[in-house]
C-alpha cells in the first residue's frame, strides 16, 4: 500500500480584497452581485436591574385659614374659587370656594362696605404657610383680604420618586451589564465552521417595567427595571466565505498562467456591520495567495514511478517552482507508486514579493 506525498515550494503572491458585501439570511452567495448568504442566531432574554431613584417631591400638608373679604360697592361683588391672594411677605394662597360680598348697604351718613368670610389653602405644603396673619393682596374689584386668626396646619415631607430620566440610564446599564454573557451565549449557537460578524452584535430591549412606576414614591429610593432584551448576531459560514473569495480572486488571474492556491479565509475578516432598514452590509477583507498554473494530475503523471531526485530535477523545470519534496509511505518504500491514485500533491506557497 504504498503511498507518496509531492509537496511544491511554488512562488505565490499576496492578493488583497476588499470590498462591501451585502448580507441576508435570504441571500444568496453570489460575487457577482455582492451578495453573502448569512446566518443569523436570536433569542429572548428576560433581564432585571435595580437602580437609584433620583427625583423628589414634596407631599407635606397646606396651611389653611379664613379670610374676610370686605369691600364698598353697590353690587356684589364675586371672588372666584382659586382667587390668588398674596402676603406680606410674598406666600400666596387661594381661596377654596367661590363667594359673593353682597352690596353695601346704607348706613349713617353714606354707606358701610359688606364682608364676607372664605376659606383658603396655601399655594403649596410647608411649615413656612403657618402662622401668616394680617393683610392679603389679590383681592377682585378693590375688595381687601384679611386672615383672621392665623394661618396653621402645614407641613414639609420630601419623598424619592421614580423619573423618567431614571429609567432611560437604567435601561442602558441593563443592555450593557448582560453584553458579554449575552454574545457568549449566541456564539456558542453558531456552527463551528462560521466567521463571527463580531460587530453585528444587537440587544434590544422591549419597553421595560418598572418597580415603583415613574413618578411614585420610592420608599428607599430604590427601583427596579425588568425588560425583555432580543439578543441577535450574524456570520457566514466559510464555506460560502470561501466560494466567494476563490471567484474574487479569478477575476484577477490570468487565467492561461495563473491559479488561485489559497482563497484567504482564514485570514478573512467581516467588519463595518451596517443595518438600514432592509439592508444590511459588511465590509469583506482577506488575503489570497495567487501563484503559476501548475496542474495536479500534469504533476502526478510527470513524478509516477520515479524516485526523490528525479522527482525533484523534472518538477524544478517547471515555472514558478522553487524545488519539490516528496514523502513516502511506509518509510522504506522510495519509488512512487505508479497509481495516480495514490499519489497527494500539496503546496508549499511562498510569497515571491519576498524572493
Amino acid at each position: 500500500a504504498a503511498q507518496a506525498t509531492v509537496i511544491i515550494d511554488a512562488r505565490t503572491s499576496p492578493t488583497d480584497i476588499k470590498t462591501a458585501v451585502a448580507i441576508g439570511p435570504a441571500l444568496a452567495t453570489n460575487p457577482e452581485t455582492g451578495a453573502l448568504k448569512s446566518v443569523l442566531q436570536s433569542e429572548k432574554t428576560t433581564a432585571t436591574i435595580e437602580f437609584d431613584a433620583t427625583g423628589t417631591q414634596e407631599i407635606g400638608d397646606k396651611a389653611t385659614g379664613q379670610v374676610k373679604l370686605s369691600v364698598l360697592s353697590p353690587t356684589a361683588t364675586a371672588v372666584p374659587a382659586g382667587t390668588q391672594l398674596t402676603s406680606e411677605a410674598g406666600l400666596v394662597f387661594t381661596v377654596d370656594s367661590s363667594v359673593s360680598i353682597p352690596a353695601s348697604q346704607p348706613c349713617f351718613p353714606s354707606f358701610c362696605a359688606q364682608s364676607v368670610t372664605a376659606s383658603i389653602s396655601a399655594a403649596a405644603s410647608g411649615t413656612k404657610y403657618n402662622a401668616i396673619s394680617g393683610n392679603l393682596s389679590g383681592a377682585p374689584s378693590g375688595a381687601s383680604a384679611k386672615i383672621t386668626g392665623e394661618t396653621a396646619g402645614g407641613t414639609e415631607k420630601i419623598i424619592k420618586i421614580v423619573l423618567q430620566a431614571d429609567v432611560e440610564k437604567a435601561k442602558a446599564q441593563l443592555v450593557a451589564t448582560n453584553n458579554d454573557e449575552a454574545k457568549k451565549k449566541l456564539q456558542a449557537k453558531f456552527e463551528a465552521n462560521t466567521v463571527l460578524i463580531d460587530d453585528s452584535f444587537q440587544a434590544v430591549p422591549a419597553t421595560p417595567t418598572t418597580v415603583p412606576a415613574i413618578g411614585a414614591e420610592s420608599k428607599d429610593g430604590k427601583a427596579k427595571l425588568t425588560s425583555e432584551v432580543t439578543i441577535s448576531m450574524s456570520g457566514v459560514s466559510k464555506a460560502d466565505l470561501s466560494a466567494y473569495l476563490k471567484a474574487a480572486l479569478e477575476k484577477q488571474l490570468d487565467k492561461d498562467e495563473q491559479r488561485v492556491y489559497n482563497d484567504g479565509v482564514s485570514t478573512a475578516k467581516l467588519t463595518g456591520f451596517t443595518q438600514n432598514n432592509s439592508n444590511t452590509s459588511v465590509t469583506l477583507t482577506a488575503l489570497g495567495q495567487i501563484g503559476p498554473k501548475i496542474n495536479d494530475n500534469e504533476i502526478k503523471e510527470t513524478v509516477k514511478g520515479k524516485k526523490f531526485a528525479e522527482i525533484r530535477e523534472e518538477l524544478k523545470k517547471i515555472e514558478g517552482v522553487n524545488d519539490a519534496e516528496t514523502k513516502f509511505s511506509p518509510f522504506w518504500v522510495n519509488t512512487v507508486p505508479t497509481d495516480t491514485k495514490k499519489i497527494k500533491i500539496e503546496f508549499k506557497l511562498q510569497d515571491e514579493s519576498k524572493s
